[in-house]
Order: structure tokens, then C-alpha cells, then sequence
């Protein structure tokens, strides 16, 4: 399932440099391709946040994080640290933020459209 999602992300990555140099260039070309490829590409990352956040939710059991005592066997103390905030936080935060990241990564990518295709109108 990462493989997937990682080769999402890399589409992703791949029409914003399709419509970064569609952009830069003034190619008609581009940003056309850009807009009819960009439909499918948003409607893959609704379905890809709510396939991550039930993924996240349904196995939330199974993730587990190693976390040391009050001082590990080299004598580093996690207390007041990332660390220490990392093992005293309930999972269920993580996903959260997680959650909203995607959300937020998905607003992001209809923007970059709305931007793209109202270049694309006025071109």
C-alpha cells in the first residue's frame, strides 16, 4: 500500500512540474495536458485521503512506537526533548495531524488547478 501511495505522490509531483513549465514557458500545450490530466489526479487524492485515514483508524492498534526508560544505556535522558513528546502523545494525535495534512496537501492541489486553469482560459 506505501508503494501506491508513493507512486500517487510522485503523480502528484510530476502534473505540478508539468504545469510549472506549461507556466514558465507560456505552452499552451502543457497547461492543457495539465488540465485534463489534473481531473483524475484530484479525484485519486479524494479517494486517497479517505483510503489513508481508514487505513490509519482501522490499524491504529497495530502502531507502536519504541520508546526508552528515563535513561537508555548511553546515558541520554529523553526527558524535555522530541522524544519525550513523541512517546508521551497518544497515537490517536498523530493521526490527526496527519489527516489534516492530507487534507490540506489535497486544498493545496485544487488550488494549483484553479491557478493553472484559469491561466489556461486566458491564454
Amino acid at each position: 500500500m506505501a508503494v501506491i501511495f508513493g507512486g500517487f505522490s510522485a503523480l502528484q509531483a510530476a502534473t505540478a512540474a508539468i504545469a510549472f513549465l506549461g507556466m514558465c514557458n507560456w505552452s499552451y500545450m502543457l497547461t492543457r495536458m495539465f488540465v485534463y490530466v489534473q481531473w483524475l489526479v484530484a479525484f485519486l487524492a479524494t479517494a486517497r485521503v479517505g483510503v489513508m485515514a481508514y487505513q490509519l483508524e482501522s490499524r491504529k492498534e497495530l502502531i507502536q512506537a519504541e520508546c526508552w526508560g528515563a535513561v537508555n544505556d548511553k546515558g541520554y535522558s529523553p526527558q524535555g526533548t522530541a522524544a519525550a513528546f513523541y512517546c508521551n502523545t497518544p497515537i490517536n494525535t498523530f493521526i490527526m495531524f496527519f489527516i489534516i495534512g492530507l487534507v490540506a496537501d489535497y486544498v493545496l492541489n485544487l488550488y494549483m488547478y484553479f491557478v493553472v486553469w484559469r491561466y489556461y482560459v486566458r491564454m
